[in-house]
């Protein structure tokens, strides 16, 4: 008998965030389709703590850190994703997720400063910075130039985008916070990890003007 697999869902959960209600309605299409074998439960960022950490992710097999930031919690939803990342588990992070998880890869394995202007609207050098024009609720086109090296992570020369208020980096031209929402996929033989890395180097390592 295949044994059963924990995902741990990092959030405030709210079914009224049409995000949130599509994950659990997925999770529940994977159990009816493969037959079980996995269970889920949501593990709010504000009970994610160093003392309690084991306790709350000791044994899932994965981590899914959900959209819906601000969180109760960033240094819960940090540390969520640097256990992921440290104990080699699955990790997948949407929206305000993979946001977070560029921010715990830039501040936990470069050493760099990785504020979001969401929680620190006065940081001088924000990681995540908020669209001088936002896109939510709209779909547009990013065009990936040659230049600036994004082509070749994303595997060709555009990709079309819904919205969001959120971009990584003012420096950058390319607006690499739409990853999560690509149609286009990433190339699968990169792990997350790596492609997380690629996008950082685009931040730190090129003096790009805005």
């Amino acid at each position: 008998m295949p044994r059963t697999r924990r995902i741990a869902i990092v959030g405030e959960r709210d079914l009224a965030k049409r995000a949130h209600a599509g994950i659990e309605a997925s999770l529940a299409l994977f159990g009816r389709d493969f037959g079980g074998g996995l269970v889920y439960d949501w593990i709010s960022t504000a009970l994610v703590t160093p003392d309690t950490i084991d306790r709350v992710l000791g044994d899932a097999t994965g981590v899914w850190c959900a959209p819906g930031s601000p969180y109760s919690s960033t240094a819960g939803a940090l540390l969520a994703i640097q256990h992921a990342r440290q104990r080699k588990k699955a990790f997948l992070g949407t929206c305000g997720g993979f946001q977070y998880a560029l921010m715990e890869f830039a501040q936990n394995v470069l050493g760099r400063d990785a504020a979001h202007q969401e929680t620190e609207p006065s940081a001088p050098e924000p990681l995540i910075a908020k669209l001088s024009c936002s896109l939510l609720g709209a779909k547009a086109r990013v065009i990936a130039t040659a230049q600036h090296g994004f082509a070749e992570i994303l595997g060709g020369s555009s990709t079309a985008i819904t919205g969001s208020t959120w971009r990584f980096r003012p420096s950058l031209k390319v607006l690499i916070w739409s990853l999560p929402h690509m149609t286009r996929p990433v190339r699968s033989e990169r792990s997350g990890w790596q492609i997380i890395r690629s996008l950082l180097a685009l931040c730190f390592n090129r003096n790009e003007g805005p």
